[in-house]
Parts: C-alpha cells; structure tokens; sequence
C-alpha cells in the first residue's frame, strides 16, 4: 500500500529551529510563528491546485474533512494534515509513522518555504 503527502522541509524553519535556541522565550514565540506562517503560507501554494480537483476533495471527505476544511485556500487542520514542515530530523520522524503502520512506499513533494515553482532540492537531499 502507497502512502501519498507532501513534506514542506522548509530550510527557514530549520533555520529558525536553531535561531530559537540561542533567542528569549518572546522572540522565540515571534520567530516561530513566522516560520509557521511561511510554511503555511507554501502548503497553501502548493496545495491549491488540488483543492478544486474532485479525486482530492472527495478522498479528504472520506478521511473526515468537510468542504470547509478546502475552501477559501484550505483550513489550516488540512494543511497541518497533508503538509510537514520543521527540520529534517523533525520530518524524517513523521515519515517513520508511515512505515511503522504498514506503508511500504512514501512519496514526498518537498515544498519550496518560499512558495516558489519547483522542488526544494536541500529539503529532498536532507532527507535522503
């Protein structure tokens, strides 16, 4: 059984993992939140074009999304369901429950975290 979703290891979180560290508990909220933000913002491009596709939504529905969770760009309980974002070792984590539960295959999209076209390449070779 194949396991589909798409991975969103934003070098900007990675970055702002470490930044956090040696950052007040304050700034460390602020950072974090606009490394959330950008993510999210990512998961949103990517995921739009599927938004409106029926084989998407239809499988979401089955899954227990509503049509809120993709209208208006899609709930954020939908991006945090099809998208993972933070560092490496945080996504290589996520990707082992998949196997842990059966999966044989995980295919990943890794996600630009600046939203743009095309795959992230130091996303996919970290976690290779």
């Amino acid at each position: 059984c194949a396991t589909r979703y798409r991975a969103a290891a934003g070098r900007c979180a990675a970055a702002s993992a470490t930044h956090r560290r040696a950052t007040d508990s304050r700034r460390s909220r602020t950072t974090e939140r606009h490394a959330a933000g950008k993510s999210s913002a990512a998961a949103r491009a990517a995921l739009g074009p599927y938004l409106t596709l029926p084989n998407y939504f239809n499988n979401w529905y089955r899954l227990g999304f509503t049509p809120a969770d993709h209208a208006n760009g899609g709930s954020d309980r939908l991006m945090d369901a099809m998208v993972f974002w933070g560092d490496a070792a945080s996504i290589k984590t996520k990707l082992e429950a998949y196997f842990t539960h059966g999966a044989d295959q995980v295919v990943i999209q890794p996600i630009r975290p600046d939203a743009g076209p095309g795959p992230d390449w130091a996303a996919l070779e970290a976690l290779a």
